[in-house]
């Protein structure tokens, strides 16, 4: 897909925004397709709540993120009740009020995107407003 969206852009000849490395699975199997603790940061943006299974993708994301590695989440505020569920708005994320970045399904289901004994800690939530949450998580040692 980078590389479609790079050509629909006119940038495929440009070595400087090509990836090193691209790795074709869904965002769930990344643990399965990188090596455990080879990244020290990885970004998020407006993509957590488009996968099938947003606990999933973090806790793939702890297994390939090295100890003090660094994820940065960042979604838009309940986009999927805002979108009616539309297409790939699947999920509503937020921070609930015991200060905990959940995400929802349409039946009602939340959960902590960041779960319990995954080897992540939620360290701060950077914004949280009816738009816009960010949050930084950190890989725990092992």
């Amino acid at each position: 897909m980078y590389a479609i969206v790079r050509e629909r852009h006119g940038l495929s000849l440009l070595p400087d925004v090509r990836c090193a490395h691209e790795v074709c699975v869904g965002a769930e199997a990344m643990g399965r397709a990188l090596a455990p603790a080879s990244f020290d940061f990885v970004c998020c943006a407006n993509a957590l709540d488009h996968t099938e299974d947003p606990v999933a993708v973090t806790r793939a994301v702890a297994q390939v993120l090295r100890p003090g590695g660094l994820l940065a989440i960042e979604v838009f505020t309940r986009e999927g009740s805002r979108e009616g569920w539309w297409q790939l708005h699947q999920f509503d994320m937020y921070v609930d009020d015991r200060n905990e970045l959940v995400c929802e399904t349409r039946a009602g289901v939340v959960r902590p995107i960041v779960a319990s004994g995954c080897g992540l800690v939620v360290r701060e939530i950077v914004s949280s407003s009816t738009t816009m949450t960010i949050a930084i998580a950190e890989r725990l040692a092992a």
